[in-house]
């Protein structure tokens, strides 16, 4: 799986976000990735729709901000699938246990600039 090396910032600050390339029918290439603890809360709590899937890896359960991240996740709805950490680190390697992936078009509402 390829990825597109960028370096371009969570405009809400945080985790990268990052374009996904690859095998079409694992991960649909207009997705991006929610990378860091950060990053993911905020987008679980302010971009909701845009959330396609969460992976998290295998193991998950000891940790409390990955076991947040699937029960909020549940909760909204949302695809959680649970996968070896070594596939996770294949497609984001510093993925902290988690990663997101949300529908690939920035958005920007003009009201967000005013003020």
């Amino acid at each position: 799986m390829k990825l597109r090396n960028t370096k371009n910032r969570n405009p809400r600050g945080g985790g990268k976000v990052q374009e996904v390339r690859g095998n079409q029918s694992e991960i649909p290439r207009n997705w991006r990735i929610v990378v860091g603890d950060h990053a993911i809360r905020s987008a679980l709590q302010n971009s909701t729709q845009w959330i396609k899937q969460i992976w998290v890896k295998q193991g998950f359960e000891s940790s409390q901000f990955l076991r947040a991240i699937v029960d909020e996740g549940r909760k909204l709805k949302i695809s959680v699938e649970i996968k070896p950490e070594t596939q996770i680190g294949k497609v984001y390697a510093n993925h902290q246990g988690a990663l997101v992936f949300v529908d690939g078009r920035p958005r920007l509402r003009i009201g967000e600039l005013e003020g």
